[in-house]
């Protein structure tokens, strides 16, 4: 009967550093996948990034015409004649004359 338990114990020490060594095989695969789930989502946000970049009017350039009134300013944009509401902080005395851009 010894016997028999000294088999059964080896079987299941063999057992246990097999599944130790799964283990440890599982963590590395583990730690790769999360490196490349990262990597995945680094990229992801990127793309985002770009996709509303993408997404965004296109920026036009006009020519300040005359500042007619505080926060306003007339602007040549495409042949067209406009007047533009201008942002509180925007200080247009402070610009080059003739620049703009929106």
């Amino acid at each position: 009967m010894s016997e028999e338990v000294a088999r059964r114990l080896e079987l299941t020490e063999r057992r246990l550093a097999q599944a130790r060594a799964d283990a440890r095989a599982l963590a590395q695969q583990n730690d790769r996948l999360n490196v490349t789930l990262r990597e995945a989502r680094d990229q992801l946000g990127a793309l985002r990034e770009q996709v509303d970049a993408l997404g965004a009017p296109p920026l036009q350039f006009g020519l300040v015409t005359a500042l007619p009134a505080d926060g306003v300013v007339d602007v040549s944009l495409g042949g067209r004649l406009l007047r533009a509401a201008l942002a509180p902080d925007a200080a247009p005395r402070a610009w080059p004359w003739g620049i703009a851009s929106w």
